[in-house]
């Protein structure tokens, strides 16, 4: 026989850190306005309460850090560089010099391999783009740098990539002091506590009915109007992510025929020569 919930099973594991904070805050009023010990929760919600401020003490500590919206800006600075960068390379693609559209293909090789990097870790974007940065910097792609007069361009990312790192450690060295868990753990700490508060508001139900008492109808009508609000939040913005990715590929596949008639025409090219 299938399990009949009661409650609407809440997509946290889709919410980021912020968003699971302010969910958590409604869930807490929501129980308050109903009374844990009415609802039949007390030391249910007592845990879950506590493992709340453990992640909202950990949240307020790292992501309201000043460092931490320092980072964010030049994290989006970085990323629109590149964005950049491969625009403008993709602009040499339709040079009159056939030299100069060898170099932006080149060049746009070593940049498509990293286009992604918004999507990494802060640490793993670092490293990622220090590579980058390497091979850009190697002796032939250095010079078709230099044909294109973008050498700077280059050396300014770099320094962006620098200043992030910097902040990245000032902001390791701001959080020393920080509660004794990460945020994975906190937030695993709550989700269980959660789960765990969620079955015994459930086996409530099984037992004595939904109409137990008004505030366990009460409670159960508003999470799950809550959950439903976040859930369809959530629904929406994967749509829009998903949206915006396949516009991303669309508008690659284009380009990519756009190099391809270049490629024939510089092969064209080499071949009148000859």
């Amino acid at each position: 026989m299938k399990k009949v919930s009661h409650l609407t099973d809440a997509r946290i594991y889709m919410m980021s850190t912020e968003l699971l904070v302010q969910f958590l805050k409604e869930l807490v009023a929501i129980v308050t306005r109903y009374g844990a010990g009415a609802i039949g929760i007390k030391a249910a919600y007592d845990l879950l309460k506590s493992k709340i401020d453990m992640l909202v003490a950990v949240f307020e500590t790292i992501y309201k850090s000043d460092y931490t919206v320092q980072l964010k800006d030049q994290d989006r600075y970085r990323d629109l560089f590149v964005r950049g960068l491969i625009l403008i390379f993709r602009s040499y693609l339709h040079h009159p010099d056939a030299d100069k559209r060898v170099a932006a293909r080149k060049l746009l090789i070593i940049l498509e391999h990293y286009k992604r990097l918004d999507r990494k870790s802060y640490d793993r974007e670092s490293s990622a783009m220090d590579d980058m940065l390497d091979k850009l910097s190697a002796p032939d792609n250095a010079a078709y740098l230099a044909l294109l007069g973008l050498t700077f361009l280059v050396t300014e990312l770099r320094a962006a990539n620098a200043t992030f790192f910097q902040l990245m450690q000032e902001r390791d060295s701001e959080v020393e002091q920080r509660p004794g868990v990460t945020v994975k753990e906190a937030r695993s700490a709550v989700e269980s506590a959660l789960s765990e508060m969620i079955a015994r508001v459930e086996a409530i139900i099984m037992l004595n009915g939904i109409d137990f008492s008004t505030e366990l109808t009460g409670f159960v009508a508003d999470y799950n109007v809550m959950v439903d609000r976040y859930n369809h939040n959530l629904a929406i913005e994967k749509g829009r992510r998903k949206a915006s990715s396949s516009a991303d590929e669309e508008n690659e596949n284009d380009e990519n025929e756009d190099d391809n008639e270049n490629d024939e025409n510089d092969n064209d090219n080499a071949s009148e020569e000859q």
